[in-house]
């Protein structure tokens, strides 16, 4: 892993590689937070970047995706209600980098000219395992116990006879059941010790303000009830001292309001959050009051349409704080509901007519993608999510049927009546441009 965490923001329609992260600042006694890198290796910086990307990562045939894959980025903890730092592909690497060190040229405000910066790789053990060659590693990370032990799930009771000496001839091996099974029988120091059941005749240790503590040392552990005359007198009759004149009871009081627990500190010293919820948080900013922020940290959801609720009570709660600008953050967007996406810009951004159905995009569609579709149209959708593999979601953009030109499709033409393109020197198959046609919130 490297201490510097890149992203890549585009200011003022230049889009340059910054420093997100400097997790050495305190070594270095040097903070290079949001300094341009124009360099890597000797190299334009974005083009080695991008170069890297396309040849290390294989999680999309897009090189923007690839490209961002690279790039720091944050998530969202639900638990905790914080965001937590992502370094990305091309700050932690899963296999060796091509070289031992990275060198940077960054251009940083506190210095007017570049700065060459050598960065070395931070190795993290996966495990706590100490080796120096390949024997040491096979002798104490492939051949060593584990550290813990199962317990067995359900442990053989011993015999609750209190006698320490019985019978020989009822005794089993001990680790053989009554079958002759071999049982597994955990390290005393990894097992609770169990003893046996207290038969009514014993009393568990009790204190000497205890009235049931007849006899009995407090230090000498269970004692037995004993049955003399002399330690409970049963032909005598006791004698009980005058019972004092009853005086009144005080006041119960009042019951007291149970704390209110503190709320969770703020992630953000600048900000305050308001509301959140799966995919979605919602801030204002206390240097300026009638700025809010909503991030959009996902959208990948099971159920989209409970996250419009949250939507909701975010920006009423930010027009209730009179808020009249608002930031939009998406960033990080790795995919997921296509509808949730759409009709969360159709919520936002409204619009009074249906002119950006017309504005169509093409999908990938093979053989499998036309089987599928051919399956899935007719059928119910399960438990109301869309698939984006239904015709039905989809925008027929043939003028004329019905004297409605924003129909969604009644057939599988979409997938079934295909073309091929040619992009990024690759030819695959492509349905006609479409849209997803939206349904009411």
């Amino acid at each position: 892993m490297k201490p510097l965490l890149l992203y890549a923001p585009i200011i003022n329609g230049t889009q340059y590689l910054r420093v997100f992260k400097d997790y050495h600042s305190l070594q270095r006694n040097q903070v290079y937070d949001d300094c341009i890198v124009y360099g890597i290796n000797n190299a334009d910086a974005m083009q080695y970047f991008q170069y890297w990307a396309n040849q290390a990562i294989s999680l999309s045939h897009d090189p923007n995706v690839r490209f961002n894959a690279a790039l720091a980025s944050q998530r969202y903890d639900t638990a905790s209600g914080t965001f937590v730092d992502v370094p990305g592909e091309f700050a932690q690497r899963r296999f060796l980098p091509e070289t031992p060190f990275v060198e940077y040229l960054l251009q940083c405000p506190f210095s007017s000219s570049p700065i060459m910066l050598r960065e070395d790789w931070v190795v993290t053990p996966r495990a706590q395992v100490k080796f120096d060659d390949a024997a040491s590693f096979v002798m104490n990370a492939c051949l060593a116990e584990p550290r813990s032990l199962p317990t067995t799930p359900h442990p053989v009771h011993p015999s609750p006879n209190p006698d320490p000496s019985p019978s020989t001839s009822r005794r089993r091996p001990p680790h053989t059941t009554a079958t002759h099974r071999p049982t597994y029988t955990p390290p005393t120091s990894q097992t609770e010790s169990i003893k046996p059941l207290m038969r009514r005749s014993r009393l568990y240790n009790r204190s000497k303000s205890d009235p049931m503590s007849l006899h009995a040392d407090p230090s000498s552990g269970p004692q037995r009830l004993s049955r003399r005359p002399s330690a409970m007198p049963s032909h005598k009759k006791r004698q009980f001292p005058a019972e004092p004149s009853p005086t009144p009871s005080p006041p119960e009081p009042e019951p007291q309001p149970l704390p209110v627990p503190p709320p969770p500190p703020q992630q953000f010293a600048n900000a305050e959050k308001i509301i959140s919820g799966h995919a979605t948080a919602f801030y204002q900013s206390l240097l300026k009051p009638t700025l809010g922020i909503m991030v959009i940290h996902s959208f990948s959801l099971e159920t989209p349409t409970s996250e419009f609720d949250i939507v909701y009570k975010g920006l009423e709660a930010l027009y209730a704080r009179n808020v009249t600008q608002l930031v939009i953050d998406l960033q990080n967007s790795d995919g997921e509901d296509i509808e949730f996406a759409t009709q969360l810009v159709q919520m936002i951004f409204t619009n009074a007519t249906s002119t950006l159905l017309v504005l169509g995009a093409d999908a990938r569609s093979g053989r499998l993608i036309q089987r599928l579709s051919q399956g899935l149209y007719g059928r119910e959708r399960v438990d109301g999510k869309a698939n984006p593999f239904d015709a039905r979601m989809f925008v027929d953009h043939n003028a004329g049927r019905n004297g409605d030109e924003h129909e969604p499709y009644n057939d599988n033409s979409l997938f079934d009546n295909t073309t091929d393109l040619t992009r990024f020197g690759r030819t695959s198959t492509y349905t006609l441009p479409t849209t997803l046609s939206l349904r009411p919130l």
